[in-house]
């Protein structure tokens, strides 16, 4: 018998057929595994994998279930030899077997039920370009009694079906995962939008530097784009004039300070500077005295632009709420300070437009890099619409463009890529 989950409700369960991204089933089957773990259920708990292969990313996840479940049987075709790890049994099944194409998960127990069931299908996910499934995910009792006969067929044994529910302790499962879910989403939006304004940040800023304008232009132009796309409240921009102090080079917002103010570097800028790294301080009431630069703001961050070995100026941003910036915030003004930086340097030096032969290409490269890799995280996290999608791929094309006019080779490109992402 070549027996199928997927296959069996599929047909007669079409208006449960909603879920087909592989970032919605890793969310819902994360849902279904933490709500065990969290409320150590005594249950016996199913999960699909295709191939044993793919175990390996969720072993730290499915010790945690081993140690709490009755048992968790994994299926899977056997491409790797299963780690044994207490608690966990796996479950071979041939190549061509219909249920080697399913990514399911199913738990059927009086006070907890639920089934993911999903199938490979032709196409690429239209948010990762990987792998894409159609599926569902329900609470339906007539289907996840359907799910566990044939699960209890495939392993050879007698099916006894769960007679009494517990409703009452289901409907407190389901509203916790719900919460979790409804949480989850949230914080997927909020960072989505803030990444977002990062690729528009970068890529007008990107552009703003390789246009012919000169420097004093060009650094105006980047705190107008700090204050108005990447939401800084306040931004200024120094630069140094001398050994030991720096001029306010530009600035936006609500600081009203004047071009060409001289500035001797204390506080969060002097730290930027003498540390040659960025500079967070999240709750500005926490700390004894206000940032004269930006009186108002109610976190600040200060990065330094580093040329070499000498920091060239810093660019210093404000929030209006505390804990506005995070750490991918400061990647962002990192990459975009080093490309100043280069900017200026190419500005100053010669007076033809950036380019290739005038602009050091190994500094400009971490830049146009991050920018790529907040792409591929893009595509990877939550919902695209066809707008956001055409808007991505003029962006991403652009980039690559970028990438040719400073000459770096593809093969490079993804190698630089790959290592970015396994930083972050």
């Amino acid at each position: 018998m070549n027996l199928s989950i997927y296959r069996s409700i599929a047909t007669q369960y079409q208006n449960l057929r909603v879920i087909n991204t592989v970032p919605m089933m890793n969310t819902i089957s994360h849902l279904i595994e933490q709500e065990v773990i969290d409320k150590k259920l005594p249950i016996d708990f199913y999960a699909g994998f295709q191939r044993f292969s793919r175990f390996p990313d969720q072993m730290r996840h499915y010790q945690k279930l081993g140690a709490v479940a009755r048992r968790v049987f994994v299926f899977g075709i056997a491409d790797v030899k299963p780690p044994s790890i207490p608690g966990i049994e796996f479950i071979e099944l041939e190549a061509g077997s219909a249920l080697a194409q399913e990514w399911f998960l199913l738990v059927d127990s009086p006070e907890f039920w639920t089934l993911l069931s999903t199938q490979e299908t032709e196409g690429r996910d239209e948010v990762t370009g990987g792998r894409r499934y159609d599926g569902l995910w329900t609470f339906d009792t007539q289907v996840i009694d359907r799910a566990a006969l044939i699960i209890s067929q495939v392993m050879d044994r007698n099916y006894e079906p769960v007679t009494r529910r517990d409703h009452t302790i289901q409907n407190q499962h389901v509203t916790q995962m719900t919460d979790r879910l409804i949480e989850r989403m949230e914080t997927t939006r909020v960072k989505s939008n803030r990444r977002w304004a990062h690729v528009s940040t970068m890529q007008q800023i990107i552009t703003s530097a390789l246009r012919k304008t000169d420097v004093h232009e060009m650094l105006q132009q980047t705190a107008n784009i700090l204050n108005l796309t990447f939401q800084a409240t306040d931004v200024v921009i120094l630069m140094r004039n001398g050994e030991t102090q720096y001029r306010v080079a530009a600035s936006a917002g609500e600081t009203h300070l004047k071009q060409g103010m001289l500035i001797d570097p204390e506080g969060i800028v002097g730290k930027a500077i003498s540390q040659k790294s960025m500079v967070l301080v999240s709750d500005m009431r926490k700390t004894r005295e206000r940032d004269f630069l930006i009186p108002t703001a109610q976190s600040i961050m200060a990065v330094p632009a580093v040329s070499g070995e000498r920091v060239e100026g810093v660019i210093m941003v404000g929030g209006s709420e505390t804990s506005h910036w995070g750490e991918e915030d400061g990647r962002v003004l990192m990459s975009i300070a080093t490309l100043i930086a280069q900017a200026v340097e190419a500005r100053n030096n010669v007076p033809a437009p950036m380019s290739a032969e005038n602009t050091s290409i190994e500094e400009l490269r971490a830049p146009i890099v991050y920018l790529m890799s907040v792409h591929q995280k893009m595509r990877q996290e939550g919902e695209l619409n066809a707008r956001q999608r055409q808007y991505l791929d003029y962006l991403t094309r652009l980039s690559f463009d970028i990438a040719k006019l400073l000459q770096i080779p593809p093969s490079q490109m993804a190698k630089l890529l790959a290592q970015d992402n396994q930083k972050s």
